[in-house]
């Protein structure tokens, strides 16, 4: 708030408000699970409301995770359209362990600031923010799209090490929650350990299973057997691809049909 009620040039850390759309589909996943939410909202308030609902009912971690997915991607630009999610009207990274180099433009902006507040001069006074030729917008849009390259090699190293963790673990079952349903089968996510994973409707051999895509869930044509979003499941592991680092399981109740 300082920096900006000075006409300094530093890097905002935005969130913008969430897709209308999505939050409205969001919601109406919610109730089809039985949570009764509060009038949707297009508010900070309204979705920590939602997460209260939520809270230690069956469907928490499904509902947080979907939840998520309605927001924007936060990003650097030296406009500010305030953080939603954290109902901040002024944020930005000052620091950090790792030293990201939004976080230096900010030192840089503050020490300048302070300089020539208190009259000094001298070392480090009216230093450069930014690299020559490069201004405050260019780098934010730099910044934003590294940032995005780094959360992309963090998720491909997770999935890297989940594949190691479980290679030796075939045919061991697992209790996991069924984070997600398509026409093609389930994913789910581990318990106790939250790794992902497919069960291909292919290997579900005790029904013929159809897709509700408005109910979000698979349903047997001759026993009427359901599979929703958010259900507990046994699953056995049945394959682990090391090269593309896919990880297939099957449903327990149906091996031992």
């Amino acid at each position: 708030e300082t920096l900006d009620r000075a006409g300094a040039s530093v890097l905002f850390r935005v969130h913008e408000e969430p897709d209308g759309d999505k939050v409205k589909d969001f919601a109406e996943l919610a109730w089809s699970l039985g949570l009764k939410l509060p009038k949707t909202e297009l508010t900070p308030s309204w979705f920590a409301g939602v997460l209260d609902v939520a809270k230690d009912s069956s469907t928490e971690y499904v509902v947080n995770n979907l939840l998520l997915r309605t927001m924007q991607r936060a990003r650097y630009t030296p406009t500010n359209y305030g953080h939603f999610g954290l109902a901040a009207e002024y944020y930005i990274h000052f620091t950090s362990p790792i030293r990201r180099y939004p976080d230096l433009v900010a030192h840089r902006v503050l020490q300048n600031l302070l300089l020539k507040k208190t009259g000094k001069t001298g070392k480090g006074s009216g230093g450069k923010i930014l690299p020559a030729g490069v201004n405050a917008e260019a780098a934010g849009t730099f910044l934003s799209a590294r940032e995005r390259v780094a959360v992309e090699a963090e998720r491909d190293v997770q999935a890297r090490l989940a594949a190691l963790y479980l290679r030796d673990k075939v045919t061991e079952q697992f209790e996991a929650i069924i984070s997600g349903v398509t026409s093609f089968g389930l994913f789910v996510e581990l318990a106790d350990c939250l790794i992902s994973g497919a069960v291909p409707v292919s290997e579900m051999k005790d029904d013929y299973y159809r897709y509700d895509n408005k109910g979000h869930k698979l349903v047997g044509e001759r026993t009427g057997k359901s599979l929703r979003l958010g259900d507990r499941v046994q699953v056995q592991l049945d394959q682990v691809d090391m090269l593309s680092r896919k990880v297939t399981f099957s449903l327990v109740d149906q091996k031992e049909k």
